[in-house]
């Protein structure tokens, strides 16, 4: 379907200029220019390439997860203000507000769609950026499950989590192989 025939239901829909008063001739105008240029930014948008679109998608998702417990407390305010004990640790027990619980959980969620973003673009720019972009990935998958796990409570493991990411950023600059890097691509 080309431009045109996307557009002959708007042009079917607007009466004739002859027809229509002051007001209405420029309210026609408005809308032809808008029209207009909403195609033109459409076919622009089309000449994006792909993974542009993608990270720019992804990085919207992750800033509107951070809103799902505002727009679940409004829909659903009775579940959303009754207390749960969520957490997978058989020793922890929390009872906590659904609202707050989601809350912080898409606070994690948000950190681990823009480290994927991250990884999505740096694996454009530099296979040693990218690695990186992956530690950072690997460290935010490892705090939201601790999240679910716990509620982070193991301090002395985020500890060693992040000397060890220290250790692994420090080997990616040491040199690594062509073939490790394709895999791990092949992820993103």
């Amino acid at each position: 379907m080309t431009q045109n025939q996307n557009l002959a239901p708007l042009r079917n829909f607007l009466p004739k200029k002859q027809q229509m008063t002051t007001a209405a001739r420029s309210l026609h105008n408005l809308l032809c220019n808008l029209r207009d240029k909403g195609a033109n930014s459409i076919a622009r948008l089309n000449k994006i390439p792909k993974w542009i679109r993608d990270v720019v998608f992804i990085s919207i998702i992750s800033r509107f997860v951070t809103y799902l417990s505002i727009f679940i407390n409004w829909g659903f305010p009775t579940w959303a203000n009754r207390k749960i004990d969520p957490f997978l640790c058989p020793g922890y027990h929390n009872p906590m507000y659904t609202t707050w619980w989601i809350y912080y959980f898409t606070q994690d969620l948000s950190w681990l769609l823009a480290s994927y973003a991250f990884c999505k673009i740096a694996s454009r720019v530099s296979n040693y950026l990218f690695l990186v972009g992956v530690i950072f990935f690997g460290y935010h998958l490892i705090d939201s499950i601790m999240y679910i796990w716990n509620f982070k409570q193991y301090s002395l493991l985020y500890i060693d989590i992040f000397w060890s990411m220290l250790l692994l950023i420090y080997t990616v600059f040491k040199g690594f192989k062509p073939e490790t890097i394709a895999r791990i691509k092949s992820l993103f």
